[in-house]
């Protein structure tokens, strides 16, 4: 059996609902969409275009005979492992066919484990020794120049046919990884070393322009996916940026970048940009409007949805009346409150628990918030903001305490 004739009979990709046939013009922005269709489904929609971009240049690649390769446990070991922190199955299996006579050079012991590479794993060890103590204001300036993360194999031009071996050290680093900005940094270095390495040493019967496409394609619709769904275990490490990344990062002559592919990068950073908001300076958000379903998937990746989210609900620093940091009028917060928090209650059962407790802690703390902006009030003259708070307070309150955020205290405290 060929194996890029089973990668594609497999790609039945499922999205909500089965595929059908896309037409829409690719320069077409993703904020343009029928009253219907929240932004939610944009994504999934240009998750979905993407992925099918993907199969037609898979479709064009030159089949390696590896399918026994990928029965083996090892590799079996790092399929699930790559699954884990966003990757498709058959993205993942299309890169390593690419590549097969390459990645075959993972040495693997009479058990069929593959071999560490013991200088490889006091580096990455150093890396995270690294970090760690650079957190805790812990490392000297030798520490710290000999440490940084660069210095482990990701980037295209340094990496060598040997460093095949690296992936499974990686992935059994990651598994064990307790402390979270290691995985973060991990995480990406995993994500662009295996599309570098793959195309680096592509076999020669490999075309150069369909690789391209498959690579740009593929890791184009995993930004989507994972921007949408964050994987299980790694909700705040931002998996998609990395996906974007080595995709911003790819030698142009290389990839064969056309218009189409520019818009591509483009809508992507833009919806970066529209979900996560730069900082300008004394960390105040670049003023413009957020909808409530870009807060919500903000939401779903953790500490920096839930400071998002708190940063377009409260009223600013200064207390201003005219309008928030988020461009709310302060006399609007009330409503917009509570139109979100009836978004949150029309989602919320179909969220991963992870999710759920993200939420949690956004209404915890838009309600300390205001209680104590409310408490400093008290001081003032303002009778208006005092109002505006209070009536804010009486709206969380409610929603705590009804019947649907009942259950899920309950459900909790299980």
């Amino acid at each position: 059996m060929k194996e890029s004739l089973s990668i594609v009979n497999q790609a039945e990709y499922r999205i909500g609902h089965s595929h059908s046939n896309h037409t829409e013009d690719d320069n077409s922005n993703i904020s343009t969409c029928s009253e219907y269709c929240d932004y939610e489904n944009q994504i999934k929609n240009e998750e979905k275009k993407a992925y099918q971009k993907f199969q037609s240049a898979v479709k064009k690649i030159s089949s390696n005979e590896v399918y026994d390769w990928f029965q083996e446990p090892a590799m079996n070991r790092i399929i699930l492992s790559l699954e884990k922190i966003g990757f498709d199955k058959i993205l993942i299996k299309t890169l390593f066919m690419i590549a097969s006579p390459a990645w075959r050079q993972m040495k693997l012991d009479t058990q069929n484990n593959i071999i560490f590479q013991p200088f490889m794993m006091k580096k990455i060890f150093d890396v995270q020794t690294g970090i760690i103590e650079e957190l805790n204001n812990e490392t000297d300036s030798f520490l710290k120049f000999y440490t940084p993360w660069i210095i482990l194999p990701r980037v295209y031009d340094h990496l060598q046919r040997e460093d095949s071996q690296t992936l499974f050290t990686y992935l059994e680093f990651l598994k064990k990884s307790e402390n979270q900005e290691f995985k973060i940094k991990l995480v990406q270095i995993i994500i662009t070393y295996f599309g570098n390495y793959s195309f680096k040493f592509r076999s020669n019967n490999q075309m150069q322009s369909s690789v391209s496409d498959m690579l740009f394609y593929g890791y184009v619709a995993m930004f989507w996916k994972n921007l949408k769904s964050p994987p299980t275990g790694f909700e705040e490490c931002f998996v998609f940026k990395s996906f974007l990344k080595l995709i911003q990062l790819f030698p142009e002559n290389i990839y064969f970048l056309n218009n189409n592919k520019l818009n591509q990068i483009h809508k992507m950073e833009a919806a970066l940009r529209n979900i996560f908001p730069l900082r300008r300076t004394f960390g105040v958000y670049v003023t413009h409007k957020i909808d409530h379903e870009k807060i919500f998937l903000a939401l779903r990746h953790g500490p920096e949805g839930i400071k998002i989210a708190l940063d377009h609900f409260c009223i600013d620093q200064n207390l201003k009346k005219e309008k928030t940091n988020g461009g709310i009028p302060n006399a609007m917060l009330p409503k917009e409150i509570w139109t979100f928090l009836k978004l949150i209650t029309k989602k919320y059962e179909s969220e991963t628990l992870k999710t759920k407790e993200f939420i949690r802690g956004f209404i915890n703390n838009l309600y300390n918030n205001y209680s104590k902006a409310s408490a400093l009030l008290k001081h003032r003259s303002d009778k208006q903001e005092e109002f505006i708070k209070r009536r804010v307070l009486t709206i969380i309150r409610d929603f705590t305490t009804s019947h649907q955020f009942h259950i899920i205290e309950r459900n909790k405290r299980k």
